[in-house]
């Protein structure tokens, strides 16, 4: 008998492995025939842009993944030089900055608009302008995303603090958006500088509600782990919310199973979740939002076209997933309204989905997860499609 009940083991194991690799290959192959199909539609049938976006413009939206430095337009990177004629002279003399054509392009931008960003009024222009324009393109409720720097002429003290009085301003002169801060960790962060960050952020918490939440960011090559145990200090101790960049690249999967472990509130891109048998099992299984950047994904080259997105993967299964620009201000075509439009006329989206993503993009913000503040507001003019 014994060795019956052992034999029995051994071959439920076997079947059990099978059945995952059964499951894998399946997978695999139905991505192919996913990403072959999305070609062909996209080859006979390319995105046409409509020049007449008024529907998506008037709609009362949601941003919730939008990093500060990505997102400074034009006209509000001449406002920052124009601060500043000697620091602008100097920049454009060490940087050429020019459009980039791919995720390394993309980053190689990022050193010419920190150096933009190293004084403290370059930061208020910065986080004024960017919300202005926000409230202009109708966002009604916005998370902006940054990473702390200390810089000659600041510390990560006074880069926060600038961060936060921006905010309140912006307040009080944009009362038609509701502006929030998350706080960025890089990846490339000593851990040390890292913690000294989330403590600079337990001691603000005590002056304003301006921060909600921490996420971690950077170079998606680069493993972030060694971090992961602040994520934890600031769910349990600081009651901020958590959104974490995974799974980006397939190159670089490796981390993303602890990630998921850890139950973020949100992820930001999970481009290749899916491609993954136990990364998408995870992912089910918690039905974690994310927040999905389109022409960041298509520009950067992680998704081969709009209709081959990961966006309706995830939103046949009951995941939820938000329409999100990511950095507007380096990627062509990707405002709010633009990415609305975008997703719907990809996914043929009706007016009552959208108001649906919004309102559960809203129901998974920080200030509302964690009851900063009051929303009833955001939330009549999300359900009722109305901007007033």
């Amino acid at each position: 008998m014994p060795n019956n009940s052992k034999h029995k083991k051994k071959q439920q194991r076997r079947q059990q492995e099978a059945q995952k690799k059964s499951r894998a290959k399946q997978i695999e192959t139905d991505k192919k025939n996913d990403e072959f199909l999305d070609t062909e539609l996209d080859e006979v049938s390319p995105l046409v842009i409509d020049d007449d976006m008024t529907e998506f413009k008037n709609m009362p939206k949601v941003e919730l993944h939008a990093h500060l430095s990505g997102s400074l337009s034009p006209e509000t990177i001449k406002l920052i030089m124009e601060s500043d004629e000697t620091r602008a002279e100097e920049i454009m003399k060490k940087y050429k900055l020019e459009k980039p054509e791919n995720m390394t392009g993309v980053f190689d931008c990022f050193p010419v608009i920190h150096a933009i960003l190293r004084k403290p009024e370059a930061i208020r222009i910065a986080i004024r302008q960017t919300i202005k324009e926000f409230e202009e393109d109708n966002c009604v409720y916005l998370e902006l995303r940054t990473s702390p720097k200390e810089t000659d002429f600041m510390t990560y003290e006074d880069y926060l603090q600038v961060c936060i009085e921006s905010f309140e301003a912006a307040k009080h002169e944009f009362p038609r958006i509701k502006t929030f801060l998350i706080v960025s960790l890089d990846r490339r962060m000593p851990f040390e500088t890292a913690a000294h960050i989330l403590g600079l952020i337990g001691e603000a918490q005590q002056r304003t509600n301006v921060i909600v939440g921490v996420e971690l960011s950077g170079d998606p090559h680069l493993d972030g782990r060694r971090l992961l145990k602040l994520f934890v200090a600031a769910r349990r101790f600081h009651g901020l919310g958590i959104t974490i960049h995974l799974a980006e690249v397939l190159q670089n999967m490796a981390d993303v199973e602890d990630y998921l472990n850890l139950r973020p509130d949100r992820i930001g891109h999970g481009t290749f979740l899916h491609t993954d048998p136990y990364t998408e099992y995870l992912t089910n299984k918690y039905k974690i939002p994310l927040e999905i950047c389109l022409s960041s994904n298509v520009y950067s080259k992680t998704t081969t076209n709009y209709r081959n997105s990961h966006f309706n993967y995830w939103r046949k299964r009951g995941v939820p997933v938000f329409i999100c620009t990511d950095d507007k201000g380096v990627i062509p075509g990707a405002t709010l309204t633009e990415e609305y439009y975008k997703a719907a006329i990809t996914f043929d989206l009706s007016t009552e989905e959208l108001i649906g993503i919004n309102q559960d993009a809203l129901l998974n913000s920080f200030a509302y997860k964690y009851n900063v503040t009051d929303l009833t507001e955001t939330f009549r003019k999300i359900n009722n499609n109305v901007l007033d």
